[in-house]
């Protein structure tokens, strides 16, 4: 739904998603990120960027703990999902000041 432009028949859907991925591996998994960011992305699309932000962040702060501090192909992901909602917003400081620091 979400890729024919269908943001409100595609968020209940990765609300469920979310739901059932808890209910199956607890709190921390990388699918539960990923549907974190699906969440994410719809909320952007929706122009609801505060929202957008902390999805993307939570994604990110799972990912990083799931690394355990090592770089990784999905926080380099979630790296660039966070900078999509300070993108589209000119009043915000940037990426920057959120995401810079180190990471090892």
């Amino acid at each position: 739904m979400y890729w024919n432009g269908d943001i409100d028949g595609a968020v209940p859907l990765y609300d469920r998603s979310l739901a059932m991925r808890k209910a199956l591996y607890g709190e921390e998994h990388e699918d539960i990120a990923m549907s974190l960011t699906h969440l994410a992305a719809c909320r952007l699309k929706k122009d609801d960027v505060e929202d957008a932000r902390r999805l993307f962040a939570q994604a990110l702060s799972m990912r990083q703990r799931l690394a355990k501090g090592a770089d990784s192909e999905a926080v380099a992901a979630s790296l660039n999902n966070m900078a999509k909602p300070f993108s589209m917003v000119a009043s915000t400081p940037g990426p920057r000041s959120t995401c810079a620091r180190p990471w090892r």
